[in-house]
């Protein structure tokens, strides 16, 4: 006969299915402060209890001689002939006696629970992280909606970036990244300061994705579960991204001696530049200033203004501060000879300039030249095999 659950009379029914306890996630960054120091609070309860106990039985010792001496005291001698004044006495005395140990009963039962109350549970990782910061104790608890990202160094306004066979959709203030041909949901999306990885079972999505950060920040912290984060340290060992987590330090060495044995020769990419000693920063800077001259007929310029634009179309085509700074040293240095200045404060200066608020305005208005800019250098080629070989864009 069935019951009211739909089950017959004499079987269990589990209304809630069970589920094993799931351990913390190893990744969790301050996981070893948490685990030291609630290792140290049990410990300490532990102690505390055990020497409570011993001072609690001692207690109960001292009280006990105490009151076996003063029956002793009150009840020595003869007391014959005053039974009724002696068993009075005895009622007294017992009396207050037992007051005493029930106050001590009850002195020693708050003083348990107050033992219990200030050592007692060790708060969870999310109430422990809520202590120190409500934010990282929220991060925590919602971990499991967050998807898997990459975090820059710095806010940078998202702009639709060419990444190989992914397309970029602009949304307000944001870049959303589909696989073309895709019709779906975005693989990943630039959101300034991080990229919001959906698609983490592809292998292509994550790649693009650290190439996107990579060519934005150089350095980057990646935040997602094992397996996301595991492929992340196959592609940093792979093609050279540099990972900032200091925990994925160790594997990423590991998975780089791993493929050492088969690493191929860059022969390849040497011969994508045969003409490398047209790439010299002097040759660069060259180009480039004859290219702003040549665009600008008629103009004026002073120098230092040419220099500052040529130091922000080399940081468009991925250069470094250094670079830069070595390109225009060596060229402008070629170019005006007979200008009496420290080349090295100038160049830095000028090379400064590229990174700087005004610089970064310029930056965003020639920008969408970039690919000019790379023809220009004469890496065109460089860069195209690059991408093909998957790896991200190199700085000269």
């Amino acid at each position: 006969m069935l019951n009211g659950l739909g089950s017959t009379e004499g079987e269990t029914v589990d209304l809630l299915p069970q589920v094993a306890p799931r351990p913390l996630e190893p990744s969790a960054p301050l996981l070893p402060v948490y685990v030291e120091k609630r290792h140290q609070h049990y410990q300490e309860r532990d102690a505390g209890k055990v020497r409570s106990a011993e001072n609690q039985r001692e207690e109960w010792r001292r009280l006990a001689e105490r009151h076996r001496k003063e029956r002793a005291e009150i009840f020595r001698g003869s007391w014959r002939g005053k039974g009724a004044l002696l068993n009075a006495l005895r009622s007294v005395v017992a009396a207050r006696q037992a007051q005493e140990k029930a106050d001590l009963r009850e002195r020693q039962k708050l003083d348990r629970v107050a033992l219990g109350r200030d050592k007692g549970r060790f708060p969870s990782y999310e109430e422990w992280l809520s202590r120190e910061n409500r934010d990282r104790g929220d991060e925590w608890r919602h971990r499991a909606r967050r998807p898997a990202a990459i975090e820059g160094t710095t806010f940078e306004k998202p702009t639709p970036r060419d990444i190989r066979a992914f397309s970029a959709v602009l949304d307000g203030w944001k870049v959303h990244y589909h696989l073309s041909g895709s019709l779906g949901a975005p693989a990943f999306t630039d959101r300034g300061k991080t990229i919001d990885i959906h698609d983490t079972r592809r292998r292509e999505s994550v790649l693009a994705a650290l190439q996107l950060s990579a060519q934005k920040w150089g350095t980057i912290s990646v935040r997602g579960d094992e397996k996301f984060r595991r492929t992340c340290v196959e592609l940093a060992a792979e093609h050279g991204f540099k990972i900032a987590n200091p925990d994925l330090q160790r594997a990423i060495a590991d998975e780089r001696e791993r493929l050492r044995p088969t690493t191929k020769s860059d022969s390849p990419v040497r011969e994508a530049a045969p003409h490398r000693e047209s790439m010299t920063p002097a040759a660069i800077y060259r180009r480039h200033l004859a290219e702003i001259v040549r665009e600008q007929p008629g103009r004026r310029a002073d120098p230092s203004r040419l220099d500052a634009e040529v130091a922000v179309r080399m940081s468009i085509t991925g250069h470094s501060r250094g670079a830069i700074a070595k390109a225009i040293k060596q060229g402008a240095q070629a170019e005006r000879p007979n200008e009496r200045r420290d080349w090295d404060v100038y160049a830095q200066r000028a090379a400064s300039y590229a990174f700087s608020p005004p610089g970064r305005e310029m930056r965003e208005r020639l920008g969408t030249q970039e690919q000019k800019f790379i023809r220009l250098e004469g890496r065109d080629g460089e860069i195209e095999l690059l991408r093909r070989l998957g790896g991200p864009m190199k700085h000269l």
